[in-house]
């Protein structure tokens, strides 16, 4: 017994290292960052029981998740859409794995205004919750959540990743994983009792978020336009040593 409910990615307009301003104006244009006075506590609403997971161990499960995919998209395997010429290696961020554990750690399904770093600018996010009776695997509540946001692709078209917009259809949790520009992620889960059962908050944050009316990736010959080659795990995608820009949108 399980269910799923997703919120969509949104864009957000905030910094790393151990001295990080995250309360500087200049990150989120006026909205308040995840992680400005934010002391790491749960939420008052949150179960006696609630749970930060360590995913560290899991690190590889995401990224290699993200990227099978990625691959897939990027030289042209999946029906509908066609093969990207840049698509970036996706890589491990431990600071916006840090900013997505203070989302979960709210115990609510909720996108944060701001979590921008000075590295990225239009940081994006992806959340799930997963309710199960036994409770489930991390491993099962971390690839169920990105296998669902992925899906979404049935509900997308070309066009959108053309000249990206939402329209009526969900599809903005697939579009930040197969996002050309989205070369780092970071993602955190949380557990607690809920009727009877175990919830699961899993967030996902990414080095950019959706632009409307930007491109999503850029369409032609795969790979044909990486600088260092490409990925030897990933043979679609570029190089890790590719000089890619997640802040240009």
């Amino acid at each position: 017994m399980f269910k799923f409910v997703f919120l969509l990615a949104v864009s957000a307009g905030c910094a790393w290292g151990q001295t990080a301003d995250y309360c500087a104006t200049s990150l989120c244009n006026g909205s308040k960052h995840i992680a400005c006075g934010n002391n790491g506590d749960y939420a008052s609403t949150c179960a006696a029981d609630k749970k930060l997971i360590d995913i560290s161990s899991y690190k590889n499960t995401i990224v290699d998740k993200h990227n099978g995919y990625r691959n897939t998209v990027a030289a042209g395997n999946l029906p509908g859409f066609l093969s990207a010429v840049r698509m970036g290696t996706m890589q491990w961020d431990d600071e916006l794995a840090s900013l997505a554990a203070l989302n979960v750690k709210q115990c609510a399904m909720k996108h944060d205004a701001c979590r921008n770093t000075d590295r990225f600018k239009w940081s994006g996010q992806n959340l799930a919750w997963y309710w199960s009776i036994p409770a489930a695997t991390v491993d099962k509540a971390i690839n169920n959540g990105i296998d669902s946001w992925f899906n979404e692709y049935k509900d997308a078209t070309m066009a959108q990743i053309d000249s990206y917009s939402s329209g009526t259809a969900v599809i903005g949790h697939f579009t930040p994983i197969v996002n050309d520009r989205n070369i780092r992620v970071g993602c955190a889960l949380l557990s607690q009792t809920n009727n009877g059962g175990t919830e699961y908050f899993f967030a996902c944050n990414y080095a950019q978020t959706n632009v409307l009316n930007r491109k999503i990736y850029t369409s032609g010959t795969t790979a044909s336009q990486c600088t260092t080659g490409t990925n030897p795990s990933y043979p679609a995608l570029c190089s890790v040593s590719e000089p890619i820009d997640p802040n240009v949108v």
